[in-house]
């Protein structure tokens, strides 16, 4: 690559790394709806910075693509704990996805996406993510609160299944 081109991926970076800062603020006063903003912003400048097209000038500086994926990375947790505080737990489950397909054994989104199936009653997808979270950080208080209140919850959600069962029985029987 050029070092143009290199320079300009370099600038691109930068500004996108100020706005997730100016959106680490807004989550810090609670406006997740601005941070969500100013995350998106971060993302419009810092995708496709690795762009491995025909066209276009490629990436081979290491530690670009380093930094560069240690940017995304960052700024997508960061969506997600914004998208599960206004819970919008779906797009908390893509936004963590995202990150797990740039690093796939990242604690904090396993967690984040572990806890975002957990409030949508995935169950199982909860479990697989909040175990393998805890496989990786297995003293986080966090990971292992959430493996609690998941057995709690699926163990809710099943005693009213069963409930409700029972009632369409009976009534299907009073008839």
């Amino acid at each position: 690559m050029n070092k143009q081109a290199e320079e300009d991926k370099r600038k691109k970076l930068e500004i996108g790394q100020e706005n997730r800062l100016k959106g680490n603020e807004y989550f810090k006063e609670k406006d997740y709806k601005k941070a969500l903003k100013s995350y998106y912003t971060a993302l419009l400048y810092t995708t496709g910075l690795k762009s491995n097209l025909e066209f276009g000038p490629k990436v081979n500086n290491e530690q670009l693509n380093d930094d560069i994926d240690k940017c995304l990375i960052s700024i997508y947790n960061n969506m997600a704990l914004c998208q599960m505080k206004i819970e919008k737990y779906e797009r908390a489950v893509q936004s963590c996805t995202k990150v797990l397909e740039i690093e796939d054994f990242n604690d904090k989104a396993l967690y984040r996406r572990g806890k975002s199936y957990l409030a949508l009653q995935k169950f199982d997808l909860a479990e697989k993510d909040l175990k393998k979270a805890s496989n990786i950080n297995s003293n986080d208080s966090g990971i292992k609160e959430a493996l609690n209140l998941l057995k709690k919850e699926k163990a809710k959600y099943e005693k009213e299944k069963n409930e409700e069962m029972k009632k369409l029985s009976k009534k299907m029987f009073e008839k």
